[in-house]
């Protein structure tokens, strides 16, 4: 795929990209809090050895992980 920003032309495949991935409590920021905030720069070609870097974030004191959240992502009250 080639894409034309201002008139250039690069090809997608060998452009780095920056993922970045959040884990919640819930899906509306009056009802939840964030989890982990994970994050990776690659490209196409460096997709199968590229580095995650993953940070979870310390709940506010007497918050705990809803049960249906810690099945999903994995993430305990202990991993905090």
């Amino acid at each position: 795929m080639i894409f034309k920003p201002f008139g250039a032309t690069m090809e997608l495949r060998n452009r780095r990209f920056l993922f970045i991935d959040c884990q919640t409590t819930g899906t509306h920021p009056s009802q939840g809090e964030l989890l982990e905030v994970s994050w990776s720069i690659t490209s196409l070609e460096e997709m199968e050895t590229s580095v995650v870097e993953s940070h979870l974030i310390q709940l506010p004191e007497g918050r705990s992980i809803p049960r249906v959240v810690r099945e999903m992502t994995g993430i305990t009250d202990q991993d905090m």
